[in-house]
């Protein structure tokens, strides 16, 4: 088990990432900065596949001009906890297979979460076959017009309360819990 990091030595602008081996081959990852790490507009796949991650934490990682953040965690199939409480999400519409096929993701914080401006949720959960709770009470839904396959093949997820959803610009929801064996009702 090692421990590196990589350093921008640009002065002011450092951004620093830890990683650490946690297991052979698998790795815990750390971005921190003293100043705030501007995410792109379109996050679109910025972590995808990154299939040897257990851990991801930000420091300073402003996600406020994001628009767009479809699967942008998706395949990440060794990643167990997410902590995304201090993203800003308010100004992104596509939420799609943010997270699908994480499928040892266990611990999730989304409470920050601003959905107001969400029109696409399409498989945003599919297969996170280890995720046992999720809470989206804070999630705004009006304008959100695709969900199908959102909470799909997560066998171990206790049902969300989804009773303040708004699901009246919704056009497609298809399969939306199919494979949810977790759920009791």
């Amino acid at each position: 088990s090692g421990s590196e990091s990589y350093t921008n030595t640009r002065g002011i602008d450092d951004v620093t990432a830890y990683v650490t081996e946690s297991s052979e081959n698998v790795y815990d990852i750390k971005i921190y900065s003293p100043c705030p790490i501007y995410a792109p507009k379109n996050c679109s796949s910025l972590f995808y596949n990154v299939a040897n991650m257990t851990s991801l934490v930000f420091n300073n990682f402003n996600t406020k001009y994001a628009t767009t953040m479809y699967s942008m965690f998706s395949r990440c199939s060794s990643l167990t906890e997410l902590d995304l409480s201090g993203f800003d999400t308010s100004s992104v519409d596509t939420f799609s297979s943010m997270f699908s096929n994480c499928s040892k993701l266990k611990t999730l914080n989304l409470s920050s979460f601003n959905t107001s401006k969400g029109e696409k949720m399409s498989s945003m959960f599919s297969y996170c076959s280890n995720l046992e709770t999720l809470d989206v009470t804070s999630f705004d839904t009006s304008n959100v017009t695709t969900m199908d396959w959102l909470f799909s093949s997560c066998p171990v997820l206790q049902a969300p309360d989804v009773s303040k959803f708004d699901t009246s610009s919704v056009t497609e929801m298809s399969a939306m819990f199919y494979g949810c064996k977790g759920f009791t009702s």
